[in-house]
């Protein structure tokens, strides 16, 4: 894959995720592309119980949040994981959108 069509699909992956959103900029692409994790979608509603379910561990673990190690790790290799499985499929969709 060329670095041109992986830089490509990091920013479908970014406007899907809401990194990238219009007080950056216009983007064509936005056009198509819908930040899934706008106020009341299911991906904001997700995120927002595992950030509850988060501070309440946080909680009984008597720690402040965002400062145990371990839920930090657990946290940021699920996202790394939908992230690597998001570019994977947005790669399959390349590939059988461009079988004839």
């Amino acid at each position: 894959m060329t670095k041109e069509a992986l830089d490509f699909r990091e920013h479908i992956y970014d406007l899907v995720c809401g990194n990238i959103t219009l007080r950056d900029g216009f983007v064509p692409e936005s056009n198509v592309v819908k930040n899934e994790f706008e106020e009341g979608s299911p991906c904001a509603e997700s995120y927002g119980r595992m950030l509850d379910a988060y501070s309440r561990l946080c909680v009984r673990l008597g720690v402040q949040e965002w400062e145990d190690e371990d839920v930090e790790v657990i946290v940021n290799e699920l996202l790394d994981i939908g992230k690597q499985t998001a570019l994977k499929m947005f790669d399959y969709g390349m590939y059988y959108g461009s079988r004839k």
